[in-house]
C-alpha cells in the first residue's frame, strides 16, 4: 500500500478571532466578502473566521465556486500517475470519490468519546465503566457506515494514543480515577496484607508515608514512580493496561464487523517518552498489524525500533501511518526532515522506500499530506502553530516536480524489491 493522508487536506487560518482581542489587527489584510467564495470559510458563525485560502485560489483560477469535484477528480488522477493506490488516516473523502466512479482503498481511525481519560484527548481510560460499551457502540455504527464499500480496508483505533511516561505521571497523581484504582488493586492483589506490602524493600517507603490500599488511591503517588518501575509491577501493569485497550477494539470488531482488519494505533515509538514498550507489547495478540507514526530521514532507525524487536518476532506487518519530508522554502517553518530542497526530497524519499519494502513485514505508508500546511499557520489561535512544507502539492495547487517525479519513479519499483527482485 502507498497511501496519502489528507486527501482532501484544506486548513483553514484563523484571520478574525472575537475570542482574543486584537487578533484582527493580526494580518494587513483579511479576504473580503465575495459570494464566489463563501464555501472558503469555516463555520464564520463561530466567532473565529478562518479562511481557506487553497481552496479559495482552485475557485479563482477555475472561475466557478464549486471546487469539489475539480479538484478530487485531479487530486485522484495525480495520485494515480504518481504511484500511490490508496488512502490512508485523514480521510473523508470516500462518499465524493465513489460518486466520481474514482474509488480508492482506505483505512478509517475510530475514536470512543470514555467518561474518564488518562491523558486528555490522548488516552482514554481503558477501565473506565463504560469503556467496552463505548467502543462497541463506534465499531457498530462505523460497520453500519462502510459494511457494504469493498474498498474499506479496516480499522485502526485512536491517532497517536499510547502509554508513555506522561500517562505514568497522570495515573500516579491521579485522585481514584478508574485507571489509579485497578492499579492500586493491582499492586494490591500481590500481597497477602498491607503489613505484607510494607516489608517489601521495594515499597518500604510508601508503606512508612501511608497507613492502607486505600489510601493510596486518592493519594499522588507520582514520587514514587522509581518504586513501582523497579518493583515491575508499573511495566506489567501497562502491558495489562494496554491488552485490555486493544483486545476491547479487537473483540468488538470480531463481533460486529468479522474479519475486518484491526491496524492498532499509529504509535510514536522514537523513545519511551512517547510511546512505552511494555504499551507495544501488550498490544501485539490483538492487532492485525503493527502502526507507527515516524518522521525520519533513516529507515534504519525503524527497522530498529519497531520491525526487528516486535513485528519479527510476533510475525506482524508494519505499516508507517505517517511520514514525510520537508524544507524550509518559502519561509517554511524548519521541522525534523527539512531537506534543503525538493530534489533532496525525492532522493530521500527514494532511500527511505528502497529500505523499507526490502523488508519482508512492511506493507505500507501513508504520506502526510497531499498538500502543505498554511504558511500562517493552521491552528485556531495566532500564530497559528504547524506551517511545515509537508506536501506534495503547494497552496497554489502546482505539484513540486522535482519531487514528485522522483517518487513516480521510486513507486513502480518498491514492489519488486518487496518481491525480492
Amino acid at each position: 500500500m502507498l497511501g496519502v493522508d489528507s486527501f482532501n487536506c484544506y486548513d483553514y487560518v484563523t484571520v478574525d478571532d472575537n475570542s482574543v482581542s486584537d487578533t484582527n489587527d493580526f494580518y494587513a489584510w483579511i479576504p473580503y466578502a465575495d459570494p464566489n467564495f463563501d464555501t472558503c470559510w469555516e463555520n464564520p458563525q463561530s466567532g473565529v473566521k478562518r479562511f481557506n485560502f487553497h481552496k479559495a485560489n482552485i475557485i479563482k483560477y477555475m472561475g466557478v465556486p464549486d471546487d469539489v469535484n475539480f479538484t478530487f477528480a485531479l487530486n485522484y488522477k495525480r495520485m494515480l500517475n504518481w504511484g500511490f493506490n490508496a488512502l490512508t488516516k485523514f480521510n473523508d473523502v470516500q462518499s465524493t470519490l465513489n460518486r466520481l466512479g474514482k474509488p480508492l482503498p482506505y483505512i478509517k481511525p475510530a475514536w470512543a468519546d470514555v467518561s474518564s481519560w488518562i491523558y486528555p484527548n490522548n488516552l482514554p481510560d481503558m477501565w473506565a465503566s463504560d469503556y467496552v460499551d463505548k467502543v462497541e457502540d463506534k465499531v457498530r455504527d462505523q460497520y453500519l457506515l462502510y459494511e457494504t464499500d469493498p474498498y474499506y480496508i479496516g480499522m485502526m483505533n485512536y491517532q497517536e494514543y499510547y502509554w508513555g511516561t506522561d500517562a505514568n505521571d497522570r495515573v500516579l497523581a491521579a485522585n481514584a480515577t478508574p485507571a489509579k484504582n485497578e492499579f492500586i488493586d493491582f499492586v494490591a492483589g500481590k500481597y497477602l496484607s498491607w503489613d505484607d506490602f510494607k516489608i517489601d524493600p521495594d515499597y518500604a517507603t510508601i508503606g512508612q508515608a501511608y497507613a492502607s490500599f486505600a489510601a493510596l488511591k486518592p493519594a499522588n503517588l507520582q514520587a514514587y514512580e522509581p518504586n513501582f518501575t523497579k518493583s515491575g509491577d508499573l511495566p506489567e501493569f501497562i502491558r495489562k493496561s494496554s491488552e485490555r485497550f486493544y483486545k476491547t477494539w479487537k473483540d468488538a470488531i470480531d463481533k460486529y464487523d468479522p474479519g475486518r482488519l484491526f491496524l492498532g494505533s499509529c504509535l510514536i515509538v522514537n523513545s519511551n517518552t512517547y510511546c512505552s514498550k511494555d504499551w507495544i507489547e501488550g498490544s501485539l495478540d490483538y492487532i492485525d498489524a503493527l502502526n507507527a507514526d515516524f518522521y525520519t530521514t533513516d529507515a534504519n532507525q525503524l527497522l530498529g525500533l519497531y520491525i526487528t524487536p516486535y513485528a519479527e518476532s510476533h510475525d506482524l506487518p508494519v505499516i508507517l501511518g505517517e511520514y514525510n519530508l520537508t524544507t524550509t522554502d518559502r519561509g517554511f517553518l524548519p521541522y525534523g526532515t527539512a531537506m534543503a530542497n525538493q530534489l533532496e526530497r525525492g532522493r530521500i524519499y527514494d532511500q527511505l522506500m528502497k529500505t523499507y519494502f526490502a523488508s519482508p513485514y512492511f506493507v505500507g505508508c501513508g504520506w502526510f499530506q497531499l498538500t502543505d500546511q498554511p504558511l500562517l499557520g493552521r491552528d485556531v489561535h495566532p500564530p497559528g502553530g504547524e506551517r511545515y512544507n509537508t506536501g506534495l502539492i503547494d497552496y497554489c495547487d502546482q505539484p513540486y516536480y522535482d519531487m514528485v517525479d522522483q517518487m513516480k519513479e521510486t513507486n513502480k519499483n518498491v514492489w519488486s524489491i518487496h518481491k525480492g527482485q
